[in-house]
């Protein structure tokens, strides 16, 4: 009994398996592209937090230095 090969079908199901892939490939770059934003963005903010704890500890020991009576 011969085969009866559907060459329509079987390129139609190529195409949409093409788009799949290709929409899963931009999907995850995109999210690469927002989880490298994400990483950045959390960075900055850590950065600047530490920023801040330097500045504040600066003004605490300039505090601390004038409070202390100098020794004669």
């Amino acid at each position: 009994m011969p085969k009866i090969v559907d060459t329509s079908l079987q390129a139609k199901l190529l195409a949409e398996a093409q788009k799949l892939y290709d929409k899963r490939t931009r999907l995850e770059a995109s999210l690469r592209a927002a989880d490298a934003l994400y990483k950045h963005q959390i960075e900055a903010a850590a950065l600047g937090e530490i920023d801040k704890y330097r500045i504040q500890q600066a003004i605490v020991r300039e505090a601390d230095d004038k409070s202390k009576p100098e020794a004669l």
